[in-house]
């Protein structure tokens, strides 16, 4: 292939359509100026340009002095750059042509389709991933295809996943890795309730933002629900999918006969990962490393790193128990068990579930009071203050999640908030409110019981906060008494006065 000139890049920009024939010509003429009416004959230079100025990607430019020009629009998207390629499929950052809006595209590869496996999971991978919808999910926007082309397009999170965080920086703190899990399984909860189990839970599926936010990709491996009569893996006879470093005992033994207990094993391991920096069972071959994950536990967490506290360990060894029913039973268990671990060394977690549970408050709105009572909401990892006026819709609402929606209503509707869904039943006039989220998780009775408790103590404090001193009330006057006693004895002398009078006469 010829060498690629400066004036040879130029017409392949125009030919590539990534720029129109009027933004090039304006762009060689800036080049001219810059370097006495000449262009530049180092290429560089011309690139660096373009690059500069934002007018194409680096990846563009890289493809453009290879002399391509083809292949950096699919459909109504034009490709930026390649985020990462794997053994199933390519994933790029794309710009939608007119709402110029950046998304994720995973292309499954033209080579891939004549294979009847690959593309019936890269179809089930977009249906998975279209009725999932939290925050700690990566959301799919669209399935479609060009030509030969089959494409999904996904959410674009900026940031890096932890693999490569580790990879480069080294194990996380012990709460930040909390933090990162903790986030984790409240995806996971959302994606088991909705019947799906992942199958590929790893840090190099886990995405870190730059707000701080996990996101979980990748569902090419995810399976739904036992009430699912096919089963992908089953109809090709493939008995173990995953990877073999985070790979569950049961999962290893059969892929399709896994439920969501199978994600928490391999949450437990990506734990492991992120607080010794190297995967639970590091050394051997393949087979010897799925054999370990079946047999015997992993080098203790503190051996590695001594500083760790027990507790953490603790939970990380129980998510990675072989039996599952020796490991936390849910997702949201997981959660919850880390939220409180961070809350005893007094940190706040990153952000909430957004649906989790479930709590149904009634509340009795005290008219007699003169200022508006005030209910402080405290049950495990949810922290909140509801304000509840007298007579007025609830409009003002302070809550310690990070996302926070705010309702007009009564003292009867929904509010949803970036922690948890909650309902309050009141005896005041309903208004109509947001709609119920759907599959909600109700508090236990125990739990139950000590949010009773915790409301009636606040309640209590209020009370006694509004109520005059009684004592101050029915503390007798003392100058009223003190006047009558006066005129009592004046009058009582002048009667002993007049009587000895009348006795004198």
């Amino acid at each position: 292939m010829a060498k690629v000139t400066s004036e040879k890049f130029l017409d392949l920009v125009v030919r590539s359509k990534l720029l129109s024939e009027d933004q090039v010509q304006q762009a060689e003429q800036a080049l001219r100026q810059q370097y006495d009416g000449q262009l530049p004959m180092n290429l560089q230079l011309v690139v660096d340009y373009f690059v500069q100025q934002q007018l194409i990607t680096s990846w563009h430019c890289e493809k453009l002095t290879a002399g391509k020009y083809r292949g950096f629009f699919l459909a109504k998207y034009k490709l930026l750059k390649l985020l990462g390629t794997g053994g199933m499929s390519s994933v790029y950052l794309a710009e939608h042509t007119v709402m110029q809006r950046k998304v994720a595209i995973k292309v499954l590869p033209p080579k891939r389709v004549k294979d009847a496996t690959y593309l019936a999971r890269f179809q089930m991978e977009a249906q998975a991933t279209a009725q999932l919808d939290h925050p700690n999910i990566v959301r799919a926007f669209d399935i479609d295809k060009e030509e030969n082309t089959h494409y999904i397009v996904m959410e674009y999170v900026p940031g890096r996943n932890l693999q490569a965080i580790v990879r480069d920086t080294g194990p996380l703190s012990f709460d930040q890795a909390a933090q990162c899990i903790a986030q984790a399984a409240d995806g996971l909860q959302h994606m088991h309730d909705a019947g799906v189990v992942h199958r590929d839970i790893k840090p190099a599926n886990l995405l870190f933002d730059p707000a701080g936010m996990i996101k979980i990709l990748d569902m090419g491996l995810a399976r739904f629900s036992q009430d699912d009569e096919e089963s992908l893996t089953m109809e090709h006879e493939e008995h173990i999918l995953g990877t073999a470093d985070y790979l569950s005992p049961e999962q290893a033994m059969n892929s399709h006969r896994v439920d969501a207990r199978t994600d928490i094993y391999s949450l437990g391991c990506t734990l492991y990962f992120l607080l010794v920096g190297h995967v639970p069972f590091p050394e051997g071959s393949l087979a010897q490393r799925i054999a370990k994950h079946q047999s015997v536990m992993p080098e203790k967490i503190r051996k590695s790193r001594p500083n760790c506290p027990a507790s953490l360990a603790n939970i990380c060894e129980k998510m990675m128990e072989k039996k599952r029913t020796e490991r936390f039973q849910s997702a949201k268990q997981v959660a919850h068990e880390l939220r409180n671990w961070l809350e005893t060394r007094g940190r706040m977690p990153i952000n909430h579930p957004t649906t989790v549970k479930q709590v149904t408050v009634s509340v009795d709105i005290d008219k007699s009071l003169p200022r508006a009572e005030s209910i402080s909401m405290d049950e495990g990892h949810s922290e909140g203050k509801l304000t509840l006026p007298r007579a007025e819709p609830l409009s003002d609402i302070e809550l310690g999640a990070d996302h926070v929606q705010e309702y007009d209503m009564g003292s009867q509707g929904s509010l949803i908030t970036g922690d948890s869904y909650l309902q309050l039943d009141g005896s005041s006039s309903a208004s109509t409110a947001k709609p119920a989220l759907p599959q909600a998780v109700p508090l236990t009775a125990e739990e139950e019981k000590a949010l009773d408790l915790e409301i009636k103590k606040h309640r209590q404090a209020a009370t006694e906060k509004e109520q005059p001193d009684l004592k101050s009330a029915v503390k007798p006057e003392k100058k009223p008494i003190l006047l009558w006693t006066v005129i009592g004895v004046a009058v009582l002398v002048v009667i002993v006065f007049l009587f000895y009078l009348g006795l004198a006469d």
